[in-house]
């Protein structure tokens, strides 16, 4: 009788342990990359001074994302409405809102396509040809001449 309290204890501890792990197994380490240090070095990649750089307010009017999602962000959209061009870059609190987030992008990628579909066809073959990535806790989005050097920016900053 005794022994069975004792493994009724233990089973509840580790039932404990259990569900501790699992509901935190959501959460995912911050790293020491952070959204500042990459977009530092978008700066310093290409010309950006056709972009802006947009708050959490643009973030949302565009993208449908609210930053509470997310751990930090930097979102540069085009200053004028005849270049398609954008940098998105997300540090996501919880891998598992990834698949949801890479959705709100493509949907804008699709929005920014047929708005230059007919009008442009080499401003459509830019957005055609866009960036969309993520790893680890980071998405990625680019429409940009310099997407190859954005792109190798960001694989050298956050590696497998």
């Amino acid at each position: 009788m005794c022994g069975d309290v004792w493994l009724s204890k233990i089973f509840r501890l580790i039932s404990v342990v259990v569900i501790i792990i699992f509901m935190t197994s959501g959460c995912i380490d911050q790293g020491s990359v952070t959204v500042k240090e990459f977009d530092e070095k978008i700066k310093n990649i290409g010309d950006i001074s056709t972009l802006k750089k947009e708050d959490a307010k643009g973030l949302e009017d565009l993208y449908k994302i609210n930053k509470v999602e997310l751990t930090d962000f930097a979102l540069y959209t085009s200053k004028s409405k005849d270049n398609p061009e954008e940098i998105l870059v997300l540090k996501v609190k919880y891998l598992s809102s990834i698949n949801e987030l890479r959705y709100k992008i493509q949907k804008r990628l699709n929005e920014r396509a047929n708005d230059f579909k007919g009008s442009s066809p080499e401003k459509y073959k830019l957005i055609k040809n866009s960036l969309l990535q993520d790893r680890q806790n980071f998405i990625i989005f680019v429409i940009s001449k310099d997407k190859s050097k954005v792109e190798k920016a960001f694989d050298k900053m956050v590696k497998n």
